[in-house]
């Protein structure tokens, strides 16, 4: 793990072991009072006010190490582990050597305390913990008159204070390890996809780019036809490898954009305008349902939903055949501040056995296996809608029926934006080097078929192309004559085209437009 994860599960550690602390420990402030009251305290000498004293000390401590968990701005994270590690057994100590009989019994709190800090936070708050508790323990034994009479009750609790956190020392040595290493496949597993998706889209893009080209020159229509088919199943490619990518950084913990303000009418109709076309070509409707009553513009996560949206009504027109795909927005419930919206997604399609209705959501699980698949796809649609709806504070429900359809349904809390006076629209400027054809363009890419498919695409377009088959080119160009536009590949092999523009700007009083070109989709880009 590196520092930064280090640092937030710890913090992350310290404020859940707190609540515990909080919850658990007035539970058993109850029982040790009650236990007290049954049998009485260690001594006579111990009463009603050293027993109020004791409780309110153990309160105080209680919601302090709570307060200070919430606000680890003012105390290190690794401090309050330190600290509480050590008043956490010489609090139970106070507690054991003022009670009765029953003390025994609670004296296997100490092993919960001890364990609790291995396996939440780690050894060292461990050992600490496992130090302060064999010596306060042995000090309630020596002092404490029924501890002195339960000599073998002091001595096996002293022999499971010392052996079961040594044995649960390698176990935990042998649980963080694993976890580690999970963390650090995990990572690789998302950089090996995010290099794949660069490898798999570079030759795309040559792909495309030759079809676009076969299908503005040629006159002849079963050319022109076949380079329709290319570009249709090179955008199906491109989806499915957009999904994989998508399942990847939601399962990394990323992928989630900003929460910001949108039109929900907006969405719906991003999702008919996408899906119309293919529905009407297999001959069923696609109805979309948006409730008048939502009236504002909401703010939530916009690119989330039009994702969820898009695989559920998605997957509803890919799995019906006969009849129609509604996908219906309706307001739940309205209050001041917010809308309790409704999403339903419903179909006619051949539905899901129930049988399969549990493991739909899971990544990669299809009910069609086998040579006999009548339907495409990776099978992940529906785990990424998952994941998206449950970091959206809902859940994704589902029911089907075999041969009659299947329904999808969640609901979003999403706060009101309230109305504003409408601002002036401003008037897009279009910049005058792209306004103006026949401009002097310097294109850089290291790989040689999409810079050359890029180069006759805008000499076609009547630009004056110049081609750079590197960063150190593509500087060279820039150093000796003044472009109108420049377009540079982020990934080349010896400087990459964040680099060169940063080379490239460096002095320059007035710089071209730069676009950058890259199939990469990982955070860096």
């Amino acid at each position: 793990m590196d520092s930064n994860a280090i640092s937030n599960h710890l913090e992350h550690s310290v404020r859940a072991q707190a609540e515990l602390r909080l919850k658990l420990g007035f539970s058993v402030l109850v029982l040790m009072f009650a236990a007290v009251l049954v049998w009485g305290t260690s001594s006579p000498g111990i009463g009603s006010t050293e027993l109020l004293i004791l409780s309110t000390v153990y309160s105080g401590y209680n919601i302090a190490a709570w307060y200070l968990a919430r606000h680890q701005s003012t105390v290190l994270p690794r401090e309050i582990v330190m600290l509480t590690a050590i008043m956490d057994p010489i609090m139970l100590s106070f507690w054991l050597f003022c009670m009765g009989k029953p003390s025994v019994l609670f004296a296997s709190f100490y092993l919960f305390t001890i364990l609790g800090y291995g396996f939440r936070i780690g050894l060292t708050p461990l050992r600490i913990c496992q130090a302060v508790s064999l010596t306060s323990f042995g000090i309630v034994v020596f002092y404490s008159p029924i501890w002195r009479v339960e000599l073998m009750a002091a001595f096996s609790h002293g022999v499971l204070l010392l052996i079961v956190p040594l044995y649960a020392s390698s176990l935990i040595r042998n649980l963080h390890t694993a976890r580690n290493h999970a963390e650090r496949e995990s990572k690789a597993k998302s950089q090996l996809l995010a290099n794949v998706s660069h490898e798999l889209r570079t030759p795309l893009t040559g792909i495309v780019c030759s079809a676009q080209l076969l299908a503005a020159e040629t006159d002849d229509p079963s050319v022109f036809s076949r380079a329709a088919a290319i570009l249709k199943l090179s955008a199906a490619l491109d989806d499915e490898i957009k999904q994989l990518l998508d399942l990847s950084k939601l399962q990394s913990g990323s992928g989630m954009t900003g929460q910001a303000p949108f039109e929900l009418e907006a969405v719906v109709r991003h999702v008919k305008t996408a899906l119309e076309p293919i529905a009407a070509r297999k001959n069923i409707g696609l109805d979309v349902q948006f409730d008048s009553a939502i009236s504002l513009p909401v703010v939530g996560y916009e690119h989330e939903l039009i994702s969820v949206l898009m695989n559920l009504a998605g997957n509803a027109v890919k799995f019906t055949d006969t009849g129609k795909v509604v996908v219906s927005v309706t307001l739940i419930r309205e209050r001041p501040n917010e809308y309790v919206v409704g999403f339903r997604v419903t179909d006619t399609g051949i539905g899901i056995a129930q049988e399969h209705l549990g493991r739909i959501f899971e990544p990669f699980y299809q009910v069609e296996t086998g040579e006999t698949r009548k339907y495409s796809g990776t099978g992940l649609g529906t785990s990424i809608a998952m994941e998206h709806v449950k970091r959206m504070g809902s859940r994704l429900d589902v029911d089907s029926q075999i041969d009659k359809g299947t329904v999808f349904w969640f609901e979003l809390h999403l706060l009101k934006l309230p109305e504003t006076p409408a601002a002036p629209v401003p008037i897009l400027q279009v910049p005058e080097a792209l306004a103006v054809l026949s401009k002097c363009v310097l294109i850089a890419d290291d790989h040689p078929m999409n810079l050359r498919l890029l180069q006759e695409m805008l000499v076609k377009d009547g630009h004056h192309v110049t081609a750079a088959h590197s960063g150190e080119e593509a500087l060279h160009c820039l150093s000796s004559m003044y472009y109108d536009i420049v377009f540079l590949d982020f990934n080349m092999s010896d400087i990459d085209g964040a680099r060169v523009f940063q080379l490239y700007r460096f002095g320059k009083v007035k710089a071209a437009p730069t676009f950058f070109i890259t199939a990469d989709t990982s955070e860096t880009t």
